[in-house]
């Protein structure tokens, strides 16, 4: 079981072949992603001023967006998630390494259903969060 997060989408959309060629190499391992990152990229569109006078353009983009995390099982910030990020966020607050509330959010997600491994591109955002094992891609 993988959970994919927000930066691996975002580059899913762009079409990124490296990333979709890796993903297709996992063949038939579980992947999930979490209401955080539909979010995440849902507020990119409506909240870019890109998209303020293009309707149409926003509405095909939210709707990729939609078709995109289908193919996902897309889990939920629920209260065992939320059990999970605030002890996560805690240990690393009394650390003195915080993180983006998101970033902890996503990652007490996946660790409250069982997912210990994360695909990022932000490798650095989640490595302090030592019960993830953190997958990357190199996109150079």
């Amino acid at each position: 079981m993988i959970l994919v997060d927000t930066t691996i989408l975002v580059e899913i959309l762009r079409k990124k072949n490296k990333v979709i060629e890796f993903l297709q190499k996992l063949g038939t391992a579980p992947l999930f992603t979490t209401v955080i990152s539909v979010m995440e990229l849902t507020y990119g569109i409506t909240g870019n001023r890109f998209y303020a006078d293009k309707p149409e353009l926003k509405q095909r983009r939210l709707t990729e967006i939609q078709d995109l995390c289908s193919k996902f099982t897309v889990l939920p910030f629920d209260h065992k998630s939320a059990i999970k990020t605030a002890q996560i966020m805690g240990s690393l607050k009394l650390e003195g390494k915080l993180v983006d509330f998101r970033d902890g959010m996503i990652a007490g997600i996946g660790l409250a259903n069982g997912i210990e491994e994360l695909l990022t591109l932000n490798k650095e955002h989640f490595e302090r969060m030592k019960e993830l094992k953190i997958i990357t891609i190199n996109l150079k």
